[in-house]
């Protein structure tokens, strides 16, 4: 278990020079791609301009905004206004919403009315996840971990499965449960070690279903 963090980040807004760049530079090549994943860390690199070029360019915007100790809680995922897929944890949804104790499914339909999104998934542990699209429509995935060894990067490996799912138009209930099947197996591994594999999905997939 982690027992202290030491972080050292410049924290520093891009300046305009940089910011001019990236935005010619996203303008130029943001059509070529049919979906873009940001993953916002709230360390300064994207800004409001970026954000509004995706917003308005990106044929398929998936999102994942993280909160932690070293962005104070100023990243949340309502700085952002159209979003097709949004993945954030509880905590981060609570923060966003300012709302600690309060029912999940109105939290997560009050978020993804805020961001326009068309699926928004919040992850919940050993809770599970749970999902609202556009009609307001929630689904409930249990979790599905047996053994949790480590979750730094679980987050990660669920958003990694889940924004292909979305895009390629999965079930909602079936992106869902690909990505508690993928953090299952992601809490499983020490750190970042090794990626969660396609052959161990398939063989943790087919046993849950057996």
């Amino acid at each position: 278990k982690r027992l202290f963090e030491i972080c050292y980040i410049d924290n520093e807004k891009t300046d305009e020079n940089y910011e001019n760049q990236i935005l010619e530079h996203l303008d130029k090549i943001i059509n070529d791609y049919d979906m873009v994943l940001v993953a916002d860390f709230g360390h300064g690199f994207i800004t409001e301009k970026m954000i509004k070029l995706l917003e308005n360019k990106a044929r398929l915007m998936i999102v994942n905004v993280q909160t932690n100790g070293a962005n104070m809680g100023y990243n949340m995922i309502t700085k952002y206004n159209k979003i097709d897929f949004a993945c954030i944890d509880e905590p981060e949804a609570r923060l966003a919403t300012q709302d600690k104790w309060g029912d999940m499914e109105d939290i997560v339909k009050r978020i993804a009315k805020q961001i326009k999104s068309k699926y928004l998934i919040v992850t919940r542990g050993k809770k599970g996840s749970i999902g609202v699209n556009f009609k307001e429509e929630i689904t409930i995935t249990p979790a599905l971990a047996t053994k949790v060894v480590d979750r730094l990067g679980a987050g990660d490996a669920f958003l990694s499965f889940t924004a292909p799912c979305f895009a390629r138009n999965f079930p909602e209930d079936l992106t869902s449960f690909i990505g508690n099947t993928v953090g299952a197996l992601a809490v499983q591994i020490v750190g970042n070690k090794e990626p969660v594999e396609p052959d161990r999905l398939y063989e943790f997939i087919y046993t849950l279903l057996r």
